[in-house]
């Protein structure tokens, strides 16, 4: 059978380093990790829609280096860094 892979189906990643709202995908979307490369005292906050003003999935505390791990479906995605850190969201 062949590769039926579409380029909507690839992994991708955004890699914030400063206070923005980022990705903003509509229609399904996975939310695969996020990962906290450099951190600082600030929030990176998830939501469930094209927009930030969607319903809040989650709220990562980016103080601490580390990576989260989602691998939930949603039916949007947008992410919203508070301030300046170094963080990778990976998603499909």
């Amino acid at each position: 059978m062949p590769n039926t892979l579409q380029y909507r189906d690839a992994i991708r990643y955004e890699h914030l380093t400063a206070s923005s709202t980022a990705i903003n995908r509509d229609g399904v979307a996975r939310l695969l990790r996020v990962v906290v490369n450099d951190p600082a005292s600030v929030s990176l906050t998830i939501y469930e829609a094209a927009t930030a003003a969607g319903e809040v999935i989650g709220v990562v505390d980016c103080s601490n280096a580390g990576t989260f791990e989602y691998g939930v479906t949603l039916s949007g995605l947008t992410v919203n860094l508070d301030g300046t850190a170094d963080v990778t969201v990976v998603y499909q």
